[in-house]
This record gives structure tokens, C-alpha cells and sequence, in this order.
């Protein structure tokens, strides 16, 4: 698995609009959720995993992609 991040970075340099089935052009360190829901994602390395009942706020997971089918959530943000 690539380490896409250093432990050291305590800030986020940007974001972009998490739209679920469509490819990311670059992994994510965090999601933000804007409305309650299950996320199916695709973790950094490369698992397939799906978030139940994840509340509104920051999600501290790496992910590559979110999958249209299980996403329940919605006002999804990647932060990288």
C-alpha cells in the first residue's frame, strides 16, 4: 500500500465534491458528510467496506472512491 500522506500534516490543503460511482483524480485523507447515511468505500488499500449510520461531521478515513450502491449519505466533501 502507498503512504499517499504524511503523519505530520495536520491540515488540509483542499477538497472537492464527492459525487458516489464517480472515480476520485486523487485519494482523500477524510470525508466530510453533510447528511446522515451509510458511505460504501474504497479504502487506500484497496478494500472494499461499508460505513453504517455515519453521523454528520468529519470521517477520518482514507479513501479512493465512494461507491454509488450502499451510499446513502449525501453532502459528501474528500479532503485531502
Amino acid at each position: 500500500m502507498a503512504n499517499y500522506f504524511s503523519i505530520n500534516e495536520a491540515a488540509f490543503e483542499g477538497g472537492f465534491p464527492i459525487t458516489p460511482g464517480t472515480a476520485f483524480n486523487q485519494p482523500c485523507r477524510a470525508i466530510w458528510v453533510g447528511t446522515t447515511g451509510n458511505i460504501a468505500l474504497t479504502t487506500l488499500a484497496g478494500q472494499s467496506i461499508t460505513l453504517t449510520n455515519v453521523p454528520v461531521g468529519l470521517l477520518n478515513v482514507g479513501a479512493s472512491a465512494v461507491a454509488s450502491g450502499g451510499t446513502t449519505a449525501s453532502g459528501l466533501v474528500g479532503l485531502y
